[in-house]
């Protein structure tokens, strides 16, 4: 029997999609709290994945994900808003290649976290 890689990190509390980009110049870019948020994530996947090379977790293999978000406050949240700059991040910091490699996506709220908030991940590869 193989075992299928696997991976969990537990993240900052994402900043929302509706926030994700701006207009400048007539150009759409990633706002700056996105850029930062992808840079935590990369930083921290690098130092999750330090002595575990290759550095690609997952390749192009099918994938579920499960994500625990835990709010900084009670305020009402989407959550379908807060998955996308998660999945973008984790592609961007090399976890898997595409987020279209997503068979199955589960999404939990948590309790408040106070003061900041925070995101633990599972991506667990699926077997084809």
């Amino acid at each position: 029997m193989t075992t299928l890689p696997y991976f969990d990190i537990a993240l900052p509390y994402p900043p929302t999609l509706n926030t994700g980009w701006r207009c400048v110049l007539g150009r759409m870019v990633l706002a700056k709290r996105q850029r930062l948020f992808r840079r935590v994530v990369r930083d921290r996947v690098l130092a999750v994945l330090a002595d575990k090379p290759p550095y690609r977790v997952l390749g192009l293999l099918p994938c579920a994900v499960t994500m625990t978000i835990y709010p900084p406050t009670r305020r009402r949240y989407d959550l379908d808003n807060l998955a996308k700059p998660v999945l973008d991040a984790l592609v961007h910091a090399g976890v898997m290649d595409d987020d279209s490699q997503v068979q199955r996506l589960e999404l939990t709220k948590g309790d408040v976290m106070r003061p900041t908030g925070m995101c633990f991940v599972t991506v667990q590869a699926l077997e084809s």
